[in-house]
């Protein structure tokens, strides 16, 4: 499926960012989420310095932000250069504590296949 035209828009990059460093970026206060909850479905919430947390393994990303029903698929932003970078995935939450994301690096090999 296509559009009859393109888009005036450029699309959101995107990043893997080593569990390490996110956690830092995280603690830093760097990073971002956008998304529908069930509290504002047509108004976009946004969630400023989300703190990262979790499995040292890097497979998911435990966070503290925006964690109610409405939340899975929203992203997790790293602002780097006044431009936003998709990091990972919103996916799990549980209301009003935290929630689990996927992590860029999950995604990144279907994102690159569907670019070229």
């Amino acid at each position: 499926m296509a559009l009859e035209s393109p888009l005036d828009v450029d699309p959101l990059g995107w990043r893997v960012v080593p569990h390490a460093d996110m956690v830092r970026l995280g603690s830093a206060g760097a990073i971002v989420q956008v998304g529908y909850g069930m509290e504002r479905r047509h108004l976009p919430s946004i969630m400023r310095s989300c703190r990262i947390f979790g499995d040292p393994r890097g497979r998911v990303i435990g966070h503290r932000c925006l964690a109610n029903f409405g939340y899975s698929g929203a992203p997790l932003l790293l602002v780097e250069d006044g431009r936003p970078l998709i990091i990972g995935v919103g996916s799990i939450a549980d209301p009003g504590r935290s929630g689990l994301a996927s992590p860029a690096e999950r995604f990144a090999d279907g994102i690159a296949a569907a670019t070229r």
